[in-house]
């Protein structure tokens, strides 16, 4: 019953590395969620590094990041 944070505050839900090396960053949300003002800003300094970064509601929402 206790949580446990792991990480900070504003950064995604899922972290990874593409193969081609980039940083992938994917917040995910329900539908109608929206993203925090850190979590925007942490995806936004992602993007701005040459990292991929996006917030997904569905699976088509990630292969759309992708593309």
């Amino acid at each position: 019953e206790r949580r446990v944070r792991a990480g900070f505050a504003g950064q995604s839900d899922i972290l990874g590395m593409l193969t081609d090396g980039r940083f992938l960053a994917v917040e995910i949300k329900r539908p109608g969620g929206q993203l925090t003002a850190g979590q925007h800003a942490f995806l936004s300094r992602v993007i701005r590094h040459g990292g991929v970064g996006f917030m997904a509601q569905s699976v088509d929402d990630v292969a759309r990041g992708l593309a």
